[in-house]
C-alpha cells in the first residue's frame, strides 16, 4: 500500500464521514420516533394522532437524515479531490523521471 502524502486530510475525512453517518442515523431514529408518537415537540400533544399527524411528525427526522447524507456526499467529494491531488503528484513524478 502506498503512503499518502495527505494522510491528515484522509483521517479528517474519515472522521467527518463518520459524523455524517451518525447524523443520518439519528435522523432515521427521529423519523421513526415521530411516526410512532405522531407528536412534534413544539406542538401540544394530540390524544389520538391521525396518519397525517404521524407523517408530519416524521419531517424533522427526515431533514436530519437528508442533512447527514448530504454531509457524507460532500465528504466523498473532498476525498476525491485529495485522491486526485495524490494521483496528479504521482503522474508528475513519473513524467519528470522520463
Amino acid at each position: 500500500m502506498t503512503k499518502f502524502r495527505y494522510s491528515a486530510a484522509h483521517e479528517i475525512f474519515k472522521l467527518f464521514e463518520g459524523l455524517g453517518w451518525i447524523i443520518a442515523g439519528l435522523g432515521a431514529l427521529f423519523a421513526l420516533a415521530g411516526f410512532a408518537t405522531g407528536n412534534l415537540p413544539f406542538l401540544p400533544e394530540i390524544s389520538e394522532p391521525t396518519f397525517i399527524d404521524r407523517l408530519v411528525a416524521t419531517i424533522p427526522g427526515f431533514l436530519f437524515l437528508e442533512g447527514g447524507l448530504i454531509h457524507v456526499a460532500l465528504v466523498k467529494v473532498g476525498q476525491a479531490n485529495v485522491d486526485t491531488a495524490e494521483m496528479t503528484r504521482e503522474l508528475l513524478n513519473l513524467a519528470r523521471k522520463d
